[in-house]
């Protein structure tokens, strides 16, 4: 379908010095006559991106200037090389629209924790954010900085969204860990970590050479395979140690005088990195979401260590050309009272991951210090197949490790337990089992 030609009797166009271009996230603007001038209605906008109406399909761009929901655009397409967007002109006669307000409710409502995004920054103390998926203006007792992520305190009143800092309460760890959890999960560290590693290498030497850019690639370097190369123990080491998971902890042992390396975590390093480089969304567009997945494997680890279930882990690797990523959860057993340093402690290890050859893996297994027993669990009898030929091989690579007995079994998928699966959910979502993150005040 091609979009008609613009009637510019509605709008203003703007003069060959004021022409935007608008950088193309999603959508197609083949479908749009190269030269001539088209219109477009702003559907939505956050987080540094606009979605466009334009002749009923739905495009997203990044603005260099701010529009807002409601705005009739009139665009170009340019002729030549990669298509370009151009924003030549505003609609005069339609008024700036007014950001979605959530709904005004009785201010006995109650108050409860959740994660704010800051668009940007409104007159009188208020901010333009996202709660929940929908954006929305709120007044703030507490300075706020456009593209940060929060969590406060939210109580909507009759006059309006109000933000203020969480109160100190027993069991603010489990509300804060809930609060991020009810938010959508960001992808997985085997798929944010090598994005954001090449776009690291990819930063003009001035931005490369900062302190904060150079400590974020080193980690990353360390965490992840090198190309050509199987995962590592050092790797799974420096993933558990240096992936950010643990960073608040060392500040802690860092403030009672411990030796910590700080510039070493992978949390602290973007931290750093998003608080001091220019246009972060533009030159770096995976550091926020890798951030973000590290605070939500932080909250599964809360609310693991609050109900008693495995702590979890994500261990990115290289199958073939592609990066996956390992769900990994370990579990210690009751330790014996009389043994509390009992070195034959044993622990319960289960992991998800799916193969492109295998397909999905789940392993269930039971390890001490010398001995180990696992089943591997794989839908497809001919990958069972043919991992069952390899496990003589794997047997000797787990005496070589140290394992006095091993014993590795390969069984179909079906044979999971509904106990087992009930497990391996907790895994792949990062929440111990019968644990509920709703907020019931909401």
């Amino acid at each position: 379908m091609e979009i008609p030609a613009l009637n510019l009797g509605n709008v203003n166009p703007t003069t060959a010095a004021g022409v935007q271009t608008l950088r193309l996230l999603a959508g197609d603007i083949a479908q749009i006559q190269t030269g001539i001038t088209v219109a477009a209605t702003v559907l939505r906008t956050g987080n540094g991106e606009t979605t466009l109406n334009i002749g009923g399909n739905a495009v997203t761009v990044r603005s260099p200037i701010g529009l807002n929901i409601g705005d009739i655009l009139s665009l170009r397409v340019t002729s030549g090389g990669t298509p370009t967007l151009e924003l030549v002109g505003r609609s005069a006669n339609t008024p700036a629209a007014t950001p979605p307000q959530l709904a005004p409710v009785a201010e006995n409502t109650p108050s409860r924790v959740a994660v704010v995004d800051v668009l940007a920054k409104e007159p009188n103390d208020r901010f333009r954010v996202v709660i929940d998926g929908g954006e929305t203006v709120a007044l703030s007792s507490e300075p706020l900085v456009p593209g940060g992520r929060y969590l406060v305190q939210v109580d909507r009143t009759t006059n309006g969204v109000v933000l203020s800092p969480v109160p100190e309460t027993p069991d603010l760890p489990t509300i804060l860990a809930s609060a991020i959890l009810r938010t959508d999960h960001p992808p997985p560290l085997g798929e944010t970590g090598p994005k954001l590693l090449l776009e690291l290498t990819k930063l003009p030497v001035e931005l490369a050479n900062t302190p904060a850019a150079k400590q974020t690639r080193e980690t990353l370097e360390a965490i992840l395979p090198k190309p050509d190369s199987t995962t590592k123990p050092d790797q799974v080491k420096a993933v558990v140690e240096r992936g950010g998971e643990r960073f608040e902890a060392n500040l802690a042992k860092r403030a009672l005088g411990e030796p910590v390396a700080l510039n070493a975590d992978l949390k602290g390093g973007l931290i750093r990195l998003i608080r001091t480089m220019p246009n972060i969304v533009e030159v770096l567009p995976s550091a926020k979401p890798t951030l973000e997945g590290i605070e939500t494997r932080q909250a599964s680890q809360v609310m693991a260590q609050e109900h008693g279930g495995p702590f979890v882990f994500q261990i990115p690797f290289l199958d073939g050309t592609h990066w996956r990523t390992a769900q990994l959860a370990i579990e210690a057993d009751r330790p014996n009272p009389d043994l509390p340093n009992d070195p034959q402690r044993s622990y319960r290890v289960m992991m998800h991951t799916p193969l492109e050859n295998l397909g999905d893996v789940w392993l269930d297994a039971r390890m001490n210090a010398n001995n180990l027993q696992a089943v591997l669990y794989i839908g497809e009898a001919n990958a069972r197949e043919q991992v069952r030929l390899s496990l003589p091989e794997l047997r000797e690579e787990l005496i070589s490790a140290g394992y006095r007995q091993s014993q590795v079994d390969v069984r179909p998928t079906a044979e999971l337990t509904d106990r087992q699966r009930k497990r391996l959910n907790a895994v792949t979502t990062g929440l111990p089992e019968n644990v509920s993150v709703l907020d019931v005040r909401a």
